[in-house]
C-alpha cells in the first residue's frame, strides 16, 4: 500500500519539481518578502513587471516579463534594446526565491505586480491568479475543494548571484556600448532609500511617493514632473526612507520601522496651531519672538520728545 501511495503523484507537481532541479542560479535573483501564506503548496510566477533603469540614460522603464521567454522592448528616452530573460523557481515555505533573470543593457529596479498559479495545499488543484500587487492580500477559494487560499508579500528583493557573460542568444551587432552610470540603487525592503528619501525640493521630507499616472516612485511631485512628460496625479502609496517598505499613503509614522516620515522641527509660530511655540528657536523673521520682550527694541525718539 505504501508504493501505491507513493507512485500516485500529481503529474503537474512532478514536473514543476524537475524544472526546479534545472534552474541553475545565474544573473540576478528574486527573493520575495512573503509575509503571509495559507493553505498554499507551491506558488509559480508566469508574469512579473518590473521597473528598469536604462544604463544608457538612467530613464526608468516598465517591463512585462513573461517567464521562459526573452523579453524585449526600446527605451523611451534613447531607443536602446532592453532585454530579460527571466527563469521562475516554484515558491513554497521553504523557498522564497522567484526565479533567476539576466538583464542586458538595463537593471532592476522595483518590482509592481506579477501574475502567477497558485497550487492548492490541500488538493493540489491549479489556481491562476490575477494581478497581484505588493502589501494587497490575494485572497480566493480553490476550484476544487473551497478551501480559503491566502498570500501576502510586501516586496522583491534582487540580489545579484554572479557576474555573467553575455548570454548567448544575443547576436554581438546588436550589442550597444554602455555608458558606466555611478547610481546602482535597486529598491529593496529593509535597506534606506538615497538621502533617506529626501530630496532639494523637500529636505524633511523621508519617503517617495508612488504615483498611479505611470506606476513609478518618486520623492516628491516637483521631481515627477522633471523627470516625466505628462501631469501627475495623486500619489496614494508612499515608500519609507528608512526602510524602504512600501505602504498606503498615511500622515503617521512607517508601519515597519515605526520612523517619522515627515519633518517634525517647526520654527514658525501658526503652521495650523501645531506651529513652534519656543521663543529661543523660533524663526528671527518671526514677529512674535521679540513681542514684550526686553530684547526688543524700542525708538528713543519718544524720549527725546518728552
Amino acid at each position: 500500500e505504501e508504493e501505491e501511495q507513493e507512485e500516485e503523484i500529481d503529474p503537474l507537481v512532478a514536473n514543476l519539481l524537475k524544472d526546479l532541479d534545472k534552474v541553475i542560479p545565474h544573473g540576478t535573483e528574486f527573493s520575495f518578502a512573503v509575509t503571509h501564506c495559507e493553505n498554499i503548496g507551491i506558488f509559480i510566477l508566469n508574469s512579473i513587471k518590473i521597473d528598469c533603469i536604462c544604463e544608457r540614460c538612467s530613464t526608468h522603464n516598465q517591463l512585462l516579463t513573461r517567464k521562459n521567454e526573452r523579453n524585449m522592448q526600446l527605451c523611451t528616452k534613447c531607443g536602446t534594446c532592453l532585454a530579460i530573460k527571466y527563469d521562475p523557481v516554484p515558491i513554497h515555505q521553504n523557498n522564497l526565491i522567484g526565479g533567476f533573470a539576466d538583464f542586458e543593457s538595463c537593471r532592476p529596479f522595483s518590482c509592481d505586480s506579477c501574475e502567477g498559479t497558485i497550487l492548492c495545499g490541500g488538493c493540489g488543484t491549479e489556481n491562476n491568479t490575477n494581478e497581484l500587487n505588493i502589501s494587497k492580500v490575494y485572497q480566493n477559494r480553490c476550484l476544487k475543494c473551497h478551501i480559503q487560499l491566502v498570500f501576502e508579500f510586501k516586496g522583491v528583493g534582487f540580489n545579484t548571484v554572479k557576474l555573467t557573460k553575455v548570454p548567448h542568444y544575443l547576436i554581438p551587432d546588436q550589442r550597444v556600448k554602455i555608458k558606466k552610470v555611478k547610481d546602482k540603487f535597486v529598491l529593496q525592503p529593509g535597506h534606506p532609500l538615497p538621502d533617506t528619501g529626501t530630496c532639494k525640493h523637500y529636505k524633511h521630507s523621508h519617503r517617495w511617493l508612488r504615483f498611479p499616472c505611470c506606476g513609478r516612485a518618486f520623492p516628491c511631485d516637483i521631481c515627477h514632473s522633471e523627470e516625466t512628460d505628462h501631469e501627475s496625479q495623486f500619489a496614494k502609496r508612499q515608500i519609507c526612507g528608512y526602510c524602504s517598505v512600501e505602504q498606503a499613503f498615511s500622515q503617521q509614522p512607517c508601519k515597519a520601522c515605526n520612523r517619522t516620515l515627515k519633518g517634525t522641527i517647526t520654527t514658525r509660530y501658526w503652521e495650523g496651531g501645531q506651529g513652534c511655540r519656543n521663543k529661543s528657536s523660533m524663526s528671527k523673521k518671526d514677529s512674535h519672538k521679540f513681542k514684550n520682550s526686553k530684547l526688543k527694541t524700542v525708538s528713543k525718539k519718544s524720549k527725546k520728545d518728552k
